[in-house]
């Protein structure tokens, strides 16, 4: 049996055959119809991976396993864990019947009995628990699951195009909304994704890459002088620019230009077209970023693209958060602090919203969504490589209670490089922490609570911990969500 992601916990194929051996010996199961018998296995085994994940052996969760399932019961017992969202039953009842559905059309449901059938929908239905712990909703990773069922079979893809057609973000307050549901923007940097579109048509290799890491948006440049980068690149025909925006659109991907990354004033009148264009293909995935840090060094004239901006009717960012009297747009980017304490800066998005801050007492308040576009890379990060994962998951975590999202930067992202070494460790850490918390997060009431940590900031029912000193929490009635005593719920 083939196996796509890496899985989230060590359970092993003869592990998957054990099991399923012993839940078809069980005498509720003797007694139910097909359908209702991979159903109820499929509760039953979303219990058992979750208590492997809790760190109980395979004999341990298997004797709870099959003690359940013998009594034909509910788990009697807590059986979330740390990391992975909760599934419930009409999720369960969902993959049941789409893995039938599946694997009658791949023919191998009508050729197998029915305890053979139930090992195979383990196998994938673990694959699709990975899918959920790396932050996919359940149908993008019911569809995950099912194009592994194909491609395990030799089949075409089942799903060309990765998730059904998108609808513009819109701004509510403190966070983004798509389809009226609450949205999270999960960026990666890759300033030159569109200038290799451009030129190879494939970004292909870095889209998967992040997407499998649970992020949906890219903060691309269409244009970098050289000097100072080299080398520099320039901006392609604006149609080539739209074709790339919708391209990766089907992919899933929300695109964020920069406008102007230099403050020549010749590429004015150009950014001024090219957000005209934008406005006459109203691409649904696009954010707009006026300047990329228009006051640091430079001095980028982001007012004079504010009315054709506010005419586009896309969300847009001045980009300005130097000095937080001159910002203008319908959401803010930030690029917080690079220093040794630089995990805990998430929280400048909450100053930006609320006003008093991050640059100084006066600074007023900013009531949009507020996302955290450039924080340290992590070869500019303090410490080992384990400290680098705790710090990158703590700030992707942070950004998921205190702002509308935030973007890896890295080192490989400046060059749209798939992310290696350090940089994909310190990817996937920061990704898990986009996801950890639901995309409504920051709207509850916030605290923060003195404890032996850097920081600990408190949204809700919700919980980071920054560079935490002891594995308890410093409430009551928290549960933890990770293996680092960082993100925890209540209740």
């Amino acid at each position: 049996m083939q196996q796509q992601p890496q899985q989230p916990t060590p359970i092993t194929d003869e592990e998957i055959i054990d099991l399923a051996r012993a839940y078809d010996g069980t005498s509720p199961a003797r007694r139910k119809n097909t359908e209702d018998y991979l159903r109820d296995g499929t509760y039953y085994t979303n219990g058992y991976v979750r208590l492997r994940m809790r760190g109980l052996t395979h004999e341990q969760a298997r004797e709870i396993f099959l003690s359940t399932a013998e009594r034909d019961a509910y788990y009697d017992l807590d059986i979330s864990a740390p990391g992975l969202p909760w599934v419930g039953d009409d999720e369960i009842i969902d993959v049941s019947a789409r893995f039938i559905s599946r694997y009658r059309a791949i023919g191998r449901f009508q050729r197998q009995n029915r305890q053979d059938n139930y090992r195979d929908l383990t196998f994938y239905f673990r694959n699709y628990l990975e899918y959920r712990r790396r932050g996919f909703d359940h149908e993008r990773a019911m569809r995950q699951m099912e194009r592994d069922m194909n491609a395990e079979a030799g089949l075409p893809d089942p799903y060309p195009v990765l998730v059904e057609p998108m609808t513009a973000l819109t701004a509510a307050g403190r966070i983004f909304l798509r389809e009226g549901q609450p949205h999270r923007v999960k960026g990666a940097s890759a300033f030159p994704l569109l200038d290799r579109f451009a030129n190879t048509g494939d970004v292909s290799a870095y889209v998967g890459t992040y997407r499998d890491k649970g992020y949906n948006m890219f903060r691309v440049w269409p244009y970098v002088p050289n000097p100072p980068w080299d080398p520099g690149w320039n901006p392609p025909p604006n149609d080539v620019i739209i074709a790339f925006v919708q391209h990766v659109r089907d992919e899933g991907f929300t695109v964020e230009i920069t406008l102007l990354t230099d403050d020549d004033p010749s590429r004015i009148p150009w950014a001024r077209r090219l957000v005209e264009d934008f406005g006459a293909a109203r691409p649904e995935n696009l954010l707009i970023e006026i300047g990329n840090e228009p006051l640091t060094h430079k001095n980028i004239r982001v007012e004079e693209l504010k009315d054709v901006c506010e005419r586009s009717g896309f969300l847009y960012s001045s980009g300005i958060y130097e000095d937080s009297a001159r910002t203008f747009g319908r959401y803010g980017t930030h690029h917080s602090l690079r220093d040794t304490e630089w995990p805990r800066r998430t929280h400048d998005a909450l100053e930006f919203y609320n006003g008093g801050g991050p640059n100084a007492p006066s600074d007023p308040a900013h009531r949009m969504p507020w996302v955290l576009d450039e924080p340290i890379r992590p070869d500019e990060a303090r410490g080992n490589i384990e400290d680098k994962r705790r710090d990158f998951y703590a700030y992707g975590a942070g950004a998921s209670i205190m702002a509308a999202g935030a973007t890896f930067h890295s080192t490989s992202g400046k060059f749209a490089a798939v992310p290696e070494g350090e940089d994909g460790i310190c990817a996937d850490a920061f990704g898990r922490g986009l996801n950890v918390f639901p995309p409504d997060a920051p709207n509850g009431a916030y605290e923060r609570i003195v404890e032996d940590t850097l920081r600990t900031y408190a949204v809700g029912p919700y919980m980071v911990r920054i560079r935490p000193q002891s594995p308890q929490p410093p409430r009551s009635g928290f549960r933890p969500l990770d293996e680092f005593a960082i993100c925890f719920v209540r209740g």
